[in-house]
């Protein structure tokens, strides 16, 4: 009896997990959806998760925490949209890719929203946002302009969420500027490996990256900037005094990081899922341990 009981249940289970993945197919091929990139969620936290490490250093709240996950939600949006409506010839694979022009009062209402949002964090934040909408204004055309965009994606897609998340506490401390800098060339770094992954697609298309002009060395650039990341963590761990769960969560980031990696000089799909593994450790580490 025990074994049916058990056997229903899973049966059960699967039933729901194919009716929600039915559901998420017809939510994730809708147009509109697909130009916010809500059809893949797991992007957004390319801006939230160096946000979170510099809103640890603060003295924020939980209504704050949820304020900064929107505001960070709504970027990545705007981001995404001001691509699609200035450069939809530029970018086509990845995360990068384009379905077709979004209407520009999406645009509009993303600024507006995040600068009401940022308005109720702190002035500093909404200052920098402002600054923030400059430089993603100019990021679609830096793959035409110059070798090292990922070096730029480093800075608007790594250090100013941190500095805005550091920002929501109120207070820009020398220990904060740490994280901020470890965020930095995490960030650099995966803009690498995914430059590497598409180095192919991105030559065929006329762009620039590290990967094309530096080859096989830019495996090396990209394990300097995972490497200083950690180096950062642990001077940003040092300062604060943290305790031995952060270095040991670090540590255990480090052995997935290896592990996503493949030493025969290629990038491993795994380091684009990974990554948000490895953001989740470090989070959890700073929110424990420090």
């Amino acid at each position: 009896m025990k074994n049916i009981n058990i056997q229903n249940i899973i049966e059960q289970l699967k039933a729901l997990q194919n009716a929600y993945i039915a559901k998420w197919q017809i939510f994730a091929s809708n147009s509109l959806v697909q130009s916010l990139r809500l059809d893949k969620p797991l992007t957004i936290l390319l801006m939230f998760w160096p946000a979170l490490w510099g809103f640890f250093y603060g003295s924020s709240s939980l209504l704050i925490f949820l304020k900064l996950l929107l505001l960070m939600i709504s970027l990545r949006i705007v981001s995404c949209l001001y691509d699609d409506i200035t450069t939809p010839e530029i970018e086509i694979t990845g995360d990068r890719r384009h379905m077709q022009k979004p209407p520009i009062l999406f645009l509009l209402i993303g600024i507006v929203f995040s600068g009401v949002i940022a308005s109720q964090i702190y002035p500093g934040v909404l200052f920098l946002i402002l600054t923030w909408f400059i430089l993603v204004a100019i990021y679609p055309y830096i793959f035409k302009m110059i070798w090292w965009p990922q070096v730029y994606g480093g800075v608007i897609f790594g250090l100013w969420p941190a500095l805005i998340g550091v920002t929501s506490g109120g207070e820009i401390s020398f220990n904060s500027i740490l994280i901020c800098f470890a965020a930095f060339f995490w960030m650099v770094a995966l803009e690498t490996a995914k430059a590497s992954y598409y180095k192919n697609i991105d030559m065929d298309n006329s762009l620039k990256s590290v990967a094309l002009w530096m080859g096989d060395k830019s495996i090396s650039f990209m394990l300097a900037g995972f490497v200083l990341t950690f180096v950062f963590l642990v001077f940003s761990g040092m300062a604060v005094n943290a305790s031995g769960f952060y270095y040991a969560c670090l540590m255990l980031a480090e052995l997935i990081l290896i592990k996503s990696y493949y030493l025969g000089g290629e990038i491993s799909p795994k380091i684009h899922l990974n990554k948000v593994y490895i953001s989740a450790l470090i989070a959890i580490g700073l929110l424990f341990g420090v």
